[in-house]
């Protein structure tokens, strides 16, 4: 909860202890461990929901029922996916782009051991790796561009 939205959320909260099934709905994502955000639209996400707090109550728990499972298992896909990338030393951000960055370098990384080799180095160093579209450095850190060519990617892992 935003401090903006305390209005926002004091007559959202109203609605929450007139309709037993509203509530009910929201017990059922708190139960899933799926965070709900007050919002402008339905969206789905990894892990939580914006719920448009505009629409009917009939509304909102219609979409829960069917995006709190769909966000579920967004999160426990992307669990296992920021499991795997941490073996190279890949951290990730349950954002879309940072899902699709590492998807792009996944085949590269199992197909080219030398590639697969430079991040472990890397890793090995203990420095953190994170996915973009250019190449920096920061303290502790490398920022590396997923659309670069293996052999780019590798002679920058390698400080050549």
């Amino acid at each position: 909860l935003w401090l903006h939205q305390e209005d926002t959320y004091m007559r959202f909260r109203e609605r929450l202890f007139a309709n037993s099934q509203l509530n009910l709905a929201f017990q059922g994502a708190k139960k899933d461990k799926v965070s709900v955000f007050l919002a402008d639209s339905f969206e789905v996400h990894t892990g939580y929901v914006d719920i448009k707090t505009s629409a009917t109550d009939e509304e909102i728990i219609e979409f829960l029922n069917r995006s709190v499972p769909v966000a579920k298992a967004k999160e426990e896909a992307f669990e296992n996916l920021r499991q795997e990338a941490s073996q190279y030393g890949v951290h990730l951000w349950a954002s879309d782009i940072d899902i699709e960055r590492y998807k792009q370098l996944k085949s590269r990384l199992s197909s080219n051991k030398k590639l697969a080799s430079a991040f472990q180095a890397a890793k090995n160093s203990s420095v953190g790796i994170f996915l973009d579209d250019e190449f920096s450095v920061g303290k502790g850190y490398v920022e590396v561009n997923v659309d670069a060519t293996d052999e780019e990617i590798i002679k920058f892992l390698l400080g050549e």
